[in-house]
């Protein structure tokens, strides 16, 4: 589970460098709630109308907590200093929807 955690923390900081990788991703393949909601919430972020908006520790937050109240400074502080490879992505990605498939079949 903490290695499956910290793959969704990491795909969602690339994410956060390169926005347009959400479009990578046709599908909410995140299994923790907060990732669900910050998945979203960045999502969100990036097809504002004609003008994307910069996915900020700030931006985050404001329209995070509107659906999560989990989603805090703590947490998206930890979420922009996680250590991670933008040119791991692909296998961020591919971990991700694995971890998601796994977690379908266990349940």
């Amino acid at each position: 589970m903490i290695s499956e955690v910290l793959n969704e923390q990491q795909i969602l900081k690339c994410f956060i460098e390169k926005p347009e990788l959400i479009l990578k991703l046709n599908k909410n393949y995140f299994i923790s709630k907060i990732g669900q909601d910050i998945f979203t919430v960045l999502l969100n972020l990036y097809e504002q109308k004609d003008n994307p908006i910069k996915p900020t520790i700030v931006n985050i937050i404001s329209a995070g907590n509107k659906i999560n109240s989990d989603i805090n400074e703590y947490y998206i502080s930890k979420l922009f200093n996680i250590e991670y490879d933008i040119n791991n992505f692909n296998y961020y990605l591919q971990r991700l929807k694995e971890d998601y498939a796994k977690h379908n079949i266990e349940n």
